[in-house]
């Protein structure tokens, strides 16, 4: 085996045709190959094309993905694709919705509700995700409202406003407004719904006097219903909207219903769908909370960006929000 102490450099390429050591490190600016074969070499600008993505690689590392012909780079827990500088997607935002009204009570307003598109958003651009809370219920007392979701400062959904009460003949309070508005009382002191917000949901119904029901709370694509003279029912809540965006036929952002004094089928709004609470109809019956708020994007292709469960769909990418984090492109 031939030997040598001295440097040598070589101009036009270097052909190993056996197994061969080198004791100390190389320097590689480039290499052909996926390089599952080298070791101890520090790379230079070179890209890796690998057919198989490495299992641990450092945050940053660089590869062509010779199976989907894209450019990726490792991200935090996963791969991301480089392919197109920017990145448009698609939102629906839902607030939390309002609690229903006790007593007699108007039902919740729906979480304001948000959906779009926002176009050409560059590598490395992140956005702070606020999934809003429920509105809870009062004995006694006006309920609460929900609280805002929203992606960063671009779309921000209003949280839904909670249901009047009436409460052994002390006199009612207002529906809440909000995102949609919380429906007003019935029965001896009616009061009135709540207004919505332009955009994002609609206003409450009005309670009705006598033996009248509380009013609807608001929904996204409609206004809660004014009470109705039936004490044994109740006044539904205003529509929601029906969106396929995580891949299931869900609808978003319905108004509670306004009890009536003797009805006991009040609920409380649904997890991460932003529908308002029902109003109660006895004293002694509690009313629904509202439901809380969700914040969904999806894009088109492969997997290009970090944050919430991400599943595919349909040609999509899609990241469901059902608490605050971040999404990161």
């Amino acid at each position: 085996m031939a030997t040598t102490e001295k440097d040598f450099r070589v101009k036009k390429g270097l052909i190993v045709g056996q197994d061969a050591t080198i004791g100390g490190s190389v320097t590689a600016t480039s290499f052909i190959g996926n390089g599952s074969q080298l070791t101890g070499i520090s790379g230079g600008s070179g890209i890796q094309s690998v057919a198989t993505r490495p299992e641990s690689p450092s945050n940053g590392t660089i590869i062509w993905n010779t199976t989907s012909n894209v450019l990726e780079t490792y991200v935090g827990t996963g791969w991301v694709t480089l392919a197109s500088q920017t990145l448009t997607f698609d939102y629906l935002v839902a607030a939390g919705g309002g609690g229903g009204g006790f007593d007699v009570g108007g039902g919740g307003g729906a979480g304001g509700l948000l959906t779009g598109t926002i176009s050409g958003i560059p590598a490395g651009t992140y956005y702070a995700i606020t999934v809003g809370g429920a509105g809870g219920t009062s004995m006694g007392g006006t309920a609460s409202s929900g609280t805002n979701s929203s992606i960063g400062t671009v779309a921000i959904s209003l949280g839904g406003g909670g249901g009047a009460n009436y409460f052994n003949n002390s006199g009612t309070s207002a529906g809440v407004s909000g995102g949609s508005g919380g429906g007003g009382a019935g029965w001896t002191y009616p009061s009135n719904g709540g207004s919505g917000t332009a955009g994002q949901g609609f206003a409450g119904g009005n309670g009705l006097g006598g033996t009248g029901t509380g009013g609807g709370g608001g929904g996204a694509t409609a206004a809660g219903s004014a009470g109705i003279n039936n004490q044994n029912s109740f006044a539904p809540g205003g529509a929601g909207f029906a969106s396929s965006i995580t891949g299931t036929n869900t609808t978003y952002s319905t108004g509670g219903k306004g009890g009536g004094d003797s009805w006991t089928g009040m609920l409380s709004g649904s997890t991460n769908t932003g529908n308002g609470g029902d109003g109660s109809g006895l004293g002694s019956s509690p009313a629904g909370a509202g439901g809380s708020g969700i914040v969904v994007i999806r894009y088109t292709g492969a997997q290009r960006a970090t944050g919430g469960t991400i599943t595919s769909s349909g040609g999509y990418t899609v990241h469901t929000f059902t608490s605050s984090g971040t999404f990161t492109v």
